[in-house]
């Protein structure tokens, strides 16, 4: 497993990659349910098992293609209206 610190963490993920993996995941929740446990496994393994560095766009649609996802389409699920309404709503009822 990788060695990471908590400050080198915080370098590497910023609120803007949390926020485009929240909601490329959510999408895939939404759009394609039986693809969800995998998206979840494909992120978590690069992320925590192998130390990758998602923040950069190119190692993210690695990961994502690597896993047998199209890297446009769960980026686009990440810009997509329809997820970010859907956040916004269950963000409204918390």
């Amino acid at each position: 497993m990788a060695n990471l610190s908590y400050r080198k963490f915080l370098r590497r993920f910023p609120c803007a990659l949390v926020l485009q993996l929240m909601r490329g995941v959510i999408g895939m929740q939404l759009r394609y349910p039986q693809r969800f446990e995998s998206l979840l496994t494909a992120v978590f393994t690069a992320l925590w098992a192998h130390g990758a560095n998602l923040n950069d766009r190119a190692v993210t649609a690695a990961t994502l293609a690597k896993a047998g996802f199209d890297p446009a389409e769960v980026f686009g699920l990440a810009n997509d209206a329809d997820i970010k309404a859907a956040l916004a709503v269950h963000r409204a009822s918390t």
